[in-house]
């Protein structure tokens, strides 16, 4: 996918230095495109990006499954449990396994700027129990400040207020930090 980005890119004369934006599986993409592609990127924003480990930090979490469970909640519990692990488990047929490797394999990107931007995911859950959402949430938190190693230039912004779809609940937030990437790097 990254490569096929790569040569959209150059087929549509799109000419970087690219402010490369990635909301989730996007920002896990964003992370591997600035890595192997580096002089071509500007800056890296990640939007409550997915991180390579997430699957085996939250899916020991998930309660068992009920017959009163929604269909939504026994397919969200089927992916993050071993799921993710069949690209068949996605419509896309995603190989996360495949993804999380190459993602692991980033140990910098440098000095290249990066805004985290955390999103509540877990606080504003309405599948997660009132009583687990805070330690989840921590736990979330947590993982998102691991990209912040990634760059001596990176900085972490909390939107608590905003599920894990910032770009619908907070679009603000997602257009500040483009606009602040875009001032600041010249």
């Amino acid at each position: 996918m990254v490569g096929d980005l790569q040569m959209l890119l150059q087929i549509a004369a799109i000419r970087g230095p690219y402010v490369l934006v990635g909301h989730s599986f996007g920002g896990l993409l964003m992370r591997l495109f600035a890595h192997r592609y580096r002089s071509e990127v500007r800056s890296l924003i990640l939007v409550d990006s997915m991180h390579q480990d997430q699957f085996e930090v939250f899916g020991p979490t998930f309660p068992p499954p009920t017959p009163s469970d929604p269909p939504q909640l026994r397919d969200m519990r089927n992916l993050w449990t071993g799921g993710w692990r069949n690209p068949a488990s996605t419509l896309e047929g995603i190989d996360f396994a495949a993804s999380f490797r190459q993602a692991r394999a980033i140990d910098s990107l440098g000095d290249l700027p990066i805004r985290v931007l955390t999103a509540g995911t877990f606080l504003n859950s309405t599948f997660t129990p009132t009583e687990l959402r805070p330690g989840l949430q921590q736990r979330w938190e947590n993982l998102q400040k691991e990209f912040l190693r990634l760059s001596s230039a990176s900085t972490q912004t909390f939107i608590h207020d905003s599920g894990h779809f910032m770009q619908r609940d907070k679009p603000q937030a997602v257009i500040d930090a483009i606009y602040e990437a875009l001032r600041q790097e010249g």
